[in-house]
């Protein structure tokens, strides 16, 4: 490869140059990876008195070895066996379960106040939410938000909304076969949480206008009026795909772009007192 040049300098401490006697010089320097595939050495002495005679003699570069330890070793540990504790039998939880559990108000008898701090709370088989309000003198509330819900069985949740998010922040809840377990923070501004819940039912012909609105491009009176009782969704499923096939397009544009026997500047559908016509 490319020559290596290194610059040293006497490391000798007090030196001091004697012009009539030999003097010692000396310095080390770590041997890198270019100085370790030099083949040959040559050393230069710069910046000497042009009138002086200057006689190099007994040069040697040698590895230096690090210092001996300063202190005797120490004897070998004492105890060479490591003992480990037994697994537990049962693994922790996240965090102490609440051993009382809170069912929800009935849905007649209004909400129920909770207090703050660690809850387990029963899952609802109807609807039951969660809610932050403030109450007055007379019993009013105000300023409701909602914090959590549980419906149909299923473990509580947090509700949409940042309220409830940010109240929330970092937690999550606890999953048990006995309710849903968190943490309620401390309320401010005299607010409180609240239990409610709520039922609901549909008549059969509202839950067969739900499902058509579904299914359908939507539901008319004399769907209603022709559903068979006792009918269900599967069997009226089926019975439409036994049904011909029909074209959404082709009856669309043979309603709405009829065509004429010759070219006219303008286009019109059909006569408004038409049958199926579109306006």
């Amino acid at each position: 490869g490319d020559d290596v040049y290194w610059r040293f300098w006497n490391q000798i401490p007090g030196f001091d140059w004697d012009k009539d006697s030999f003097n010692d010089f000396e310095n080390s320097f770590m041997v890198t990876d270019q100085l370790a595939s030099c083949k040959s050495v040559h050393v230069y002495v710069h910046q000497v008195n042009r009138n002086w005679d200057i006689v190099m003699d007994d040069m040697k570069i040698s590895a230096a070895g690090t210092d001996a330890p300063t202190y005797a070793p120490t004897l070998f540990p004492t105890e060479t066996g490591v003992i480990t504790t037994p697994k537990p039998t049962v693994p922790p939880t996240s965090m102490p379960t609440v051993a009382t559990v809170t069912d929800c108000p009935g849905d007649t008898t209004g909400p129920m106040e909770v207090a703050a701090g660690p809850i387990m709370l029963a899952k609802s088989n109807s609807l039951c939410i969660l809610t932050k309000a403030v109450v007055d003198a007379n019993g009013a509330m105000s300023s409701i938000a909602p914090v959590a819900r549980s419906y149909d069985g299923q473990a509580w949740e947090k509700s949409a909304g940042e309220f409830a998010t940010m109240l929330l922040y970092g937690q999550e809840f606890g999953d048990y076969t006995s309710g849903s377990q968190i943490t309620l923070p401390e309320l401010d501004g005299g607010s409180k949480y609240f239990l409610t819940s709520y039922s609901y039912s549909l008549s059969e012909e509202n839950t067969v206008a739900r499902m058509l609105e579904t299914a359908t491009f939507g539901t008319t009176l004399s769907d209603l009026e022709n559903w068979v009782q006792g009918t269900t969704f599967v069997d009226w499923v089926d019975d439409q795909i036994k049904k011909p096939i029909t074209s959404h397009r082709e009856f669309f544009r043979q309603r709405v772009n009829p065509r004429f026997a010759h070219s006219l500047p303008i286009g019109r559908s059909d006569h408004a007192c038409k049958g199926q016509s579109r306006w």
